[in-house]
């Protein structure tokens, strides 16, 4: 009998395995990509002329779309962080030196009075109604997540967009378009923009917004899974590959005139690396010819090699609580706390017992008096 189960276990593990295979061929690729994604690589200006081909031209705009997420990453973050901590510091030092009031420093009486917030008190409805939309959308997903409304989760929040929408003369001194009356430009220019010059002369602010409009669209191309070379001006392999070289090069100078010091970052993981040995014609026919023969190779059985690490913890009791409740210390003499509702039925623990557990935050991770918890605690 034991024998007979083993059988019919390999047979329904032999049967598993060639339906796996069957599926894993162009056309169910195709398939699941969808033939008009794909279509995209078979006519001009690419025209593959095999499905393979096509593939493989999506496999390498894969590859680039994935180095540039990681630029338009750093300019987001980089650009919406200069300007709200540019502008909170122009304002504080106004309150600092008393002058904030005065009719040279324009700061709005709300945002005298909540500077951390100023890019939400600033807006009204009858100045600025797609403001208000944006932060209104804002707090209502803070409240269904049940997060602070606090400068730093409105922040992570707001889109690329609403940053870059900032960044325009409408904004500036004397500009009779400013409804608002909140003022950025020239008080903060250098602070935000401080490398975006050119012979030296500092750039106007509507041609850095003309520069940040595009990346945005870029960034949206991006996020909708839209090809980054794709444009109406593309009449070859060549031209796209300096399409996607253009784009690249228009955020990492943005990111310069921001703050140089980011592209480190990007220096770490390789990005710009990556960028050079893709953007050649050489790579881009290779990767071409990656699907050929795709039917025929052995699938790759990708939940291999990559092992959970073992976040086990050995630790000592330390107390027993009249409930029931442990205190236990770690190796590292990290107190944790176990709730009696967490102790498996039946267990009894005592002073000194030496265990393991999974550490996890403490049920409310505001409260500085509640330490990390201790689970799945069990005798060592």
């Amino acid at each position: 009998m034991a024998l007979r189960k083993k059988m019919n276990l390999c047979i329904m593990r032999a049967s598993y395995v060639i339906n796996y295979n069957i599926l894993m061929t162009i056309e169910s690729i195709k398939s699941s990509l969808s033939s008009e994604r794909l279509s995209t690589y078979l006519v001009p200006p690419l025209s593959c002329s095999t499905d393979e081909a096509a593939l493989g031209a999506y496999l390498w705009n894969q590859e680039v779309s994935s180095i540039m997420g990681n630029v338009l990453h750093t300019v987001e973050i980089s650009l919406r962080n200069a300007i709200y901590e540019s502008y909170l510091n122009y304002v504080r030092s106004h309150i600092v030196n008393g002058t904030a009031s005065s009719s040279a420093a324009n700061i709005l009486a709300p945002v005298r009075g909540n500077p951390e917030m100023w890019f939400r008190v600033a807006f009204t409805k009858e100045s600025n109604q797609q403001a208000i939309d944006i932060l209104d959308a804002v707090k209502n997903k803070l409240s269904q997540e049940r997060k602070a409304r606090v400068p730093a989760n409105y922040i992570s929040k707001l889109t690329l967009g609403f940053w870059v929408a900032l960044v325009d003369k409408s904004y500036s001194i004397n500009s009779p378009s400013n409804k608002t009356g909140l003022i950025l430009w020239p008080p903060i220019r250098s602070s935000v923009f401080p490398n975006a010059t050119r012979n030296k002369n500092p750039l106007s602010i509507n041609e850095i917004r003309d520069e940040l409009k595009y990346i945005n669209n870029l960034r949206n191309r991006l996020a909708h899974h839209e090809p980054l070379w794709k444009a109406s001006s593309q009449y070859d392999t060549k031209s796209i590959i300096n399409k996607v070289i253009s784009d690249y090069r228009k955020c990492i100078k943005v990111i310069n005139w921001i703050n140089p010091s980011m592209t480190k970052l990007l220096s770490l993981v390789e990005n710009h690396k990556r960028m050079v040995h893709l953007c050649n014609l050489k790579e881009f026919e290779s990767m071409m010819d990656l699907p050929v023969g795709l039917d025929e190779k052995p699938i790759e059985n990708l939940l291999t090699n990559l092992e959970s690490i073992d976040e086990t913890r050995r630790g000592k009791v330390q107390n027993v609580t009249r409930s029931g409740s442990l205190f236990i210390k770690d190796e590292a003499n990290t107190l944790f706390f176990t709730p009696r509702s967490q102790i498996k039925c039946g267990t009894n623990f005592k002073i000194d017992d030496e265990v393991r557990f999974i550490a996890a935050p403490p049920k409310d991770k505001k409260n500085v008096n509640q330490k990390p918890l201790a689970l799945k605690v069990q005798f060592n």
